[in-house]
């Protein structure tokens, strides 16, 4: 096995990227803020899920008060207490012994000390709770009344018999055990503050249905909703709801519906739960999302934005009577405010970028968004004119504007230094809507030198398509090669800041970086889903070859003789297509692509989704629509990646195509990652990625020289 380097290699880079908090949401505590991020760990191979807790501080701006570490899922209580879920061991002798992932209270009046409420054997997978009623998801045979007093096999034996869902450790399933539901009573008596009793509920399911990890509760414990799959004979499968009350389970109802539900978020005043109804697509027929309203009752689902082009997906209530949602539009995912009585949808607030989370009260939204030069921040959106809440410090203000680095090789600003200009504007508000304020930027030292431009490209039959056009700030001397970045999904654009498909570390090598949107990207309309559902090869491939054809037309900086493709997943296999249909590319890197779909969709745990797309296996779209490489020059280099723990593309993938492009005598390397499934998460395997194909990108597209006349990649340890 050829080495790829040593971690070092890189290794600059990617600690800049990776050093920050990973934000994912924000939600109010009195009289401060609460965040969910994941913080790289070097005693941990992964990132660590931390909740911070932050208060005003009195030299202005915010203090971090208390963070606890392998925690996540804040349920925020009365007084300032939350609940939460982590693998952190209890340290007083009194609480039963550990069972992995548990439940924790997190006092206000002692902030460092949080309280073990619940362990189970096999962990906590999933809860909802109210200050009166804690459910949770927990693993027990399917038959059983109680809980086992462990998970482990006592026989030796670990064969299990499958049928729907044909993994033996899966969202539903760890081997002979299946996800339960289960209601945590207070206890009573002298040990009240650390024995409560677990009770197994006795919910009917029907056959060949197991629940999933999703669970909403009402604000006055009174409802419960819990996501559930069925399983149907081919390896097709729904999605539907169980409708229940806590002290009344043996009454539940699964509610199924003519699209799939889920994602459940109760309203306020515990009649409905909103969730994204998925219309269940067909070959021929692509997918389509909208919210719908879920009586507690079971009652038919409502309709709540019928036809909405923005795929809208409920975020967090704002009253009971008005819905905020998350929808996608132009290549960017917006804030939405649906009003119940009165049937309208309006965008809440034009914010800058893409919002990532939401959670609402007492007339404020905290939104977390991004952009793909903008990380992660929060941003606070009054929903009523109340302006910010009380206690706030002055707010910092909006995206920061990028000094000019011309020839500097640093990607990410240290905002140590005290040179940051920032942008005296806030976040524009959309017609008639409120101005969003950045309360915390807690990465905002990632700011890139460089610049982002969007490129327009219209098509002969007039349907037009948006990429982004990565730069390093200044002007070229010379051409600069271009990578052309394909994302994956398929049902994604690139919208967000990423952690690992971050163009900013090639750019800050001389790099021109394109990242397009083509046909199955969201945010460009149903239509725009529709061409490219089920025709992948002769649809998309070709839009983003023309995408990546106008660019070079449009912009004479670019260098159409020095094109490498790189993406993951689906963008891995587009990134291969491109391969075949760009004739400057001499750089093709895909993780975890492929190009035979029938192999894949016969063998991976989305076997249902290919089923959707393109139908039964044998069907004459499998074979029309794999990618042939007999297009690809071999005089192209193929750098192949992938984790051998991938669910969605079994790993044989990369081994075949590694097998077939290395008998056509194309110089083709293979990366495996034995601990990785789907995406790259290890930091020491990501900085190993970035200078193995930093390497690649130097040795094949020879970047441009630095005005002191070394080439920027000796920066990074190639050889």
């Amino acid at each position: 096995m050829t080495p790829v380097g040593t971690v070092r290699d890189g290794q600059e880079l990617v600690d800049r990227l990776l050093a920050p908090p990973r934000l994912l949401t924000a939600r109010r505590l009195p009289g401060g803020l609460l965040l969910e991020a994941e913080l790289r760990r070097d005693t941990r191979p992964v990132p660590v899920p931390y909740l911070l807790g932050y208060s005003p501080s009195a030299a202005g701006g915010w203090r971090l008060t208390h963070a606890h570490a392998a925690a996540r899922r804040p349920t925020v209580l009365d007084a300032g207490d939350y609940l939460f879920l982590s693998d952190r061991r209890p340290a007083r002798s009194d609480v039963p012994h550990h069972h992995g992932r548990s439940l924790w209270r997190h006092r206000a009046d002692a902030p460092r000390t949080p309280q073990q409420v619940l362990s189970v054997p096999g962990g906590v997978e999933s809860y909802a709770a109210t200050a009166s009623t804690v459910l949770i998801t927990c693993w027990a045979p399917s038959g059983a009344t109680s809980l086992p007093a462990t998970q482990e096999d006592q026989d030796g034996r670990t064969a299990t018999l499958v049928r729907g869902d044909l993994w033996p450790r899966s969202r539903s399933r760890a081997g002979r055990a299946v996800l339960r539901l289960a209601r945590l009573r207070p206890a009573s008596g002298p040990k009240a503050e650390t024995v409560p009793t677990l009770e197994l509920l006795p919910v009917a399911l029907g056959p060949d249905t197991e629940l999933t990890r999703e669970l909403a509760l009402t604000p006055d414990g009174e409802h419960a909703a819990a996501g559930v799959v069925r399983f149907l004979r081919g390896g097709h499968r729904r999605f539907g709801l169980l409708l229940f009350r806590p002290d009344r389970p043996h009454l539940a109802r699964v509610v199924w519906a003519d699209g799939d539900l889920t994602e459940p978020v109760a309203a306020p005043d515990g009649s409905v739960f909103a969730c994204v109804s998925e219309r269940v697509a067909t070959p021929g027929l692509g997918p389509r999302q909208e919210p719908v309203l879920v009586p507690v009752d079971g009652s038919d689902p409502r309709p709540l934005a019928s036809h909405h082009p923005d795929w809208l997906r409920p975020g967090s209530w704002n009253g009971p009577d008005e819905l905020l949602c998350l929808g996608e539009r132009d290549g960017r995912r917006l804030l939405w405010r649906a009003r119940l009585s009165a049937g309208t949808v309006e965008p809440v607030a034009d914010l800058v970028g893409s919002v990532l989370t939401v959670t609402a009260a007492e007339g404020e939204a905290l939104v977390v968004r991004s952009d793909i030069d903008l990380p992660p921040e929060v941003v606070s959106v009054p929903l009523a004119d109340t302006g910010l809440s009380p206690g706030d410090p002055a707010p910092e203000t909006a995206r920061p504007i990028r000094p000019d680095h011309s020839g500097d090789s640093t990607a990410l600003r240290g905002a140590a230094a005290g040179r940051r200009r920032r942008n005296p504007q806030p976040a524009r508000p959309g017609p008639g809507g409120p101005t969003g304020r950045v309360l915390l930027a807690p990465a905002a030292a990632l700011t890139p030198a460089g610049r982002v431009e969007r490129l327009r490209y219209e098509a002969p039959d007039g349907s037009r398509w948006l990429s982004r056009l990565c730069l390093p700030p200044g002007l070229p001397e010379n051409p600069l090669p271009l990578l052309v970045w394909c994302h994956g999904g398929p049902l994604l654009s690139w919208t967000d800041w990423s952690w690992r498909w971050n163009p900013w570390p090639f750019v800050a090598h001389g790099y021109a970086v394109l990242m397009p949107d083509p046909p199955l990207s969201l945010g460009y309309g149903q239509q725009a889903v529709d061409r490219g559902w089920g025709r992948w090869t002769t649809e998309v491939a070709p839009i983003a070859a023309a995408q990546v054809r106008a660019a070079l037309a449009e912009r004479p900086e670019l260098d159409g003789r020095r094109l490498a493709t790189m993406g993951g997943s689906f963008g891995g296999y587009l990134a291969l297509a491109l391969g075949t249909l760009l004739p400057g590319v001499r750089l093709v890197a895909g993780h975890a692509g492929w190009a035979d779909f029938t192999a894949v969709a016969r063998a991976c745990d989305l076997h249902w989704h290919w089923l959707r797309e393109y139908g039964p296996l044998g069907a004459d779209a499998y074979a029309r629509e794999s990618l042939s490489l007999a297009g690809l020059p071999t005089d192209v280099k193929v750098l192949l990646s992938h984790g051998c723990e991938d669910p969605h593309v079994p790993v044989g993938e990369a081994r075949a195509l590694y097998r077939l492009l290395d008998a056509r005598g194309v110089d083709v390397e293979l990366m495996l990652l034995p601990e990785e499934e789907h995406a790259i998460r290890r930091p020491a395997n990501v900085a190993a990625w970035y200078a193995w194909v930093l390497r690649a990108c130097h040795a094949r597209l020879d970047p441009p020289k630095r005005p002191d006349g070394t080439r920027r990649h000796e920066e990074a340890g190639a050889r």
